[in-house]
């Protein structure tokens, strides 16, 4: 008990003297995630299970997310809106919620942010301490979290290894491999809605590629295979809303490479790997350069 109210006492010093230093804004909260905590609780405790939720950029809230202790998604809820932005998404009552029926269960605040949200409280169930929950509040368009993880549970998951995140110009769109074998990744897209990325949509001619990246205008991904076909690269191309038949590129121009980074639609860098002889084994050296396809498959 010692432990905690220190700890306590050390976050609401911290609160004050922030408050002290720094004018009130007026941020727009872009996600928050609580861990919850066994009491009695110490510095050295990892917490049992976690929320992520997610806002519109006009803070309407769009999906939460329950994490188990390590960090898998067990149960998730999204919201669905009118056309007029009412809810009508089924409804959900939460473990908390059921308590408050089937006993006395109530919250102290221990630590407030300067938007009077709570970021650390007690949960008491029958006057007795049950938990501690600390809130993480991210503002203002940040979407990774304190490790480093990018919209966690979204577009970083548990299930898969992410690589090869790219962009296009309006960062609307956000094209990713995954994997959980290293050398056979999918291809993968998220698209923005109200200012949040949500759900993914895998594009199912990407079933087995090593590395891409997509063009600025989203019209474009270029990729290179895997071992099996000696990482040949390839084009997609979109015609409306469809992308098209992958175009080898290594076939009609005799270019290889990959880990691509485009500067315009029709330009672009790759990694090549190239192979010498050295005393008696050999030796990869890694040059960028840029790669452009001659015709008949212009870039």
């Amino acid at each position: 008990m010692k432990n905690v109210l220190s700890f306590l006492l050390i976050c609401q010093c911290i609160a004050c003297s922030t408050n002290d230093r720094l004018p009130i804004k007026n941020a727009t909260t872009t996600f928050t995630k609580v861990s919850f905590y066994k009491y009695p609780y110490s510095l050295t405790d990892t917490p049992f299970k976690y929320k992520l939720e997610y806002y519109f950029e006009d803070g309407t809230p769009h999906r939460w997310i329950a994490l188990n202790a390590s960090g898998t998604v067990t149960s998730q809820y999204i919201y669905n809106y009118d056309k007029n932005g009412k809810h009508i998404g089924a409804e959900h009552k939460e473990e908390d919620e059921l308590d408050h029926r089937i006993a006395r269960v109530r919250y102290e605040n221990d630590s407030v942010n300067n938007q009077n949200e709570w970021i650390i409280r007690k949960k008491i169930k029958n006057d007795t301490i049950q938990e501690i929950q600390i809130k993480q509040v991210y503002t203002d368009n940040q979407f990774t979290n304190a490790d480093g993880t990018f919209y966690e549970s979204i577009v970083s998951t548990k299930r898969w290894s992410e690589n090869t995140f790219s962009f296009t110009n309006d960062e609307q769109i956000l094209f990713l491999t995954r994997t959980s074998d290293w050398q056979n990744q999918f291809g993968v897209q998220h698209k923005k809605q109200d200012g949040l990325f949500t759900s993914s949509e895998r594009i199912a001619v990407l079933d087995s590629i090593y590395n891409g990246a997509i063009s600025p205008s989203g019209t474009k991904i270029i990729y290179c295979g895997t071992k099996a076909n000696d990482g040949q690269i390839y084009l997609l191309e979109k015609e409306g809303d469809q992308w098209q038949n992958p175009i080898n590129l290594t076939k009609s121009s005799g270019i290889k490479g990959g880990y691509f980074y485009w500067l315009t639609d029709t330009d672009l860098f790759s990694r090549t790997l190239h192979r010498r002889r050295h005393g008696l084994g050999r030796r990869r050296r890694t040059r960028r350069r840029p790669v452009r396809a001659r015709p008949p498959h212009p870039l």
